[in-house]
């Protein structure tokens, strides 16, 4: 199963705001559809809910995650929406939920998950100045390739 991480700097979580001016932030959101698609389409909501907060959030769409990666590594927004194989340039332990075969059931992931949840797993979703705060399925990946001389997903 494909799981998705989203990472966002620490600074996001603790900046202070002011009750009459609403702090700025951009997140890099990776959604293969692009601006319409069904991942912005979920994050857009997330609007008003962030201004009760003091923050004022603009989400820019990427239709290349590697793209999104390279925005949030230059500084150019506080937060992305990456695959969690892509995520392990900013925390290692967030691509192991892409390993290969790991997770091949329900029951197996809802156990991932679960585990993953408890305060003592938060020490691995942190490296550096950068934290997993969010992880969830999409479906199932299938790498094809067009050399059957290629044996791994590198």
């Amino acid at each position: 199963m494909k799981v998705y991480n989203v990472l966002i700097a620490l600074v996001l979580i603790l900046a202070s705001t002011s009750a009459y001016s609403l702090e700025k932030k951009t997140f890099c959101i990776w959604d293969p559809v692009g601006r319409n698609g069904p991942v912005m389409s979920f994050y857009s909501d997330l609007i008003p809910k962030a201004q009760s907060w003091g923050l004022s959030i603009r989400f820019v769409a990427y239709t290349d995650e590697k793209v999104a990666a390279s925005e949030f590594k230059a500084g150019r927004c506080e937060a992305v929406l990456l695959s969690a194989i892509l995520s392990r340039q900013f925390v290692k332990f967030g691509g192991t939920m892409d390993a290969i075969g790991a997770i091949t059931s329900q029951k197996g992931l809802e156990l991932a998950l679960g585990t993953l949840a408890r305060p003592r797993a938060g020490k691995l979703m942190t490296q550096g100045n950068y934290e997993v705060v969010a992880t969830f399925p999409v479906g199932s990946m299938f790498a094809f390739v067009n050399d059957r001389s290629i044996e791994s997903i590198d």
